[in-house]
């Protein structure tokens, strides 16, 4: 008997019946991989977060800030109006020796006695004082309060004079004119302030 040699290949219908390999699985594009923080990300919005709380932190200074230097020229503007007020006595006690008839004598002991109680007047006005508002504000507009007021918030009275005993009657008519002209001002310093505030 003869021995038929071994046929190491498979046989044709054998093979067919391997399965086939399978192609690899693509890669998910960028777009489709699961979303991960990065330090990056993370350190950008910690940065949002704080800018947005500095900023709001700033604007509720600055409304602060504001309603503080309100207050202070809503004061500021209420001793205007007394101090409007305190000086039309001063007017009366020069219109006494103004209209007096006959006219005091220069000597006159009541003229002296008047001119007297003018200087205390006149005294105890410039002792008044208004808050100050901010410096940077009151720099920014001492064209304008610097009329009323210096930078420490004492009032403007220069323009008051200051009446020695023997002063002529000229000299009393142009004080009532000085005065006029303060009382005056001073009763428009609160609109005035106000519409400083208003637009700044």
């Amino acid at each position: 008997m003869s021995i038929e040699p071994v046929n190491n290949s498979a046989p044709a219908s054998y093979a067919a019946q391997l399965p086939e390999k399978q192609p690899a699985s693509p890669e998910l594009p960028a777009a489709a991989q699961p979303a991960s923080a990065s330090s990056q990300d993370i350190v950008n919005v910690s940065l949002t977060e704080a800018s947005k709380r500095q900023a709001m932190g700033k604007i509720h200074e600055h409304i602060e800030g504001r309603n503080a230097l309100a207050r202070v020229l809503q004061v500021s503007a209420e001793k205007l109006e007394q101090a409007s007020a305190a000086l039309v006595p001063l007017k009366t006690e020069l219109f006494k020796i103004i209209k007096n008839y006959p006219p005091f004598g220069i000597d006159s002991e009541d003229r002296r006695e008047i001119l007297r109680s003018y200087s205390a007047i006149r005294k105890e006005i410039d002792s008044m004082t208004v808050p100050a508002p901010q410096q940077q504000f009151y720099q920014e507009n001492s064209s304008t309060l610097s009329q009323y007021f210096d930078r420490a918030g004492k009032l403007t009275l220069q323009e008051l004079p200051v009446l020695p005993l023997d002063a002529p009657d000229s000299h009393l008519k142009d004080a009532v004119a000085a005065i006029d002209a303060k009382i005056a001002s001073f009763k428009d310093g609160p609109q005035v302030i106000h519409n400083l505030l208003k637009n700044n």
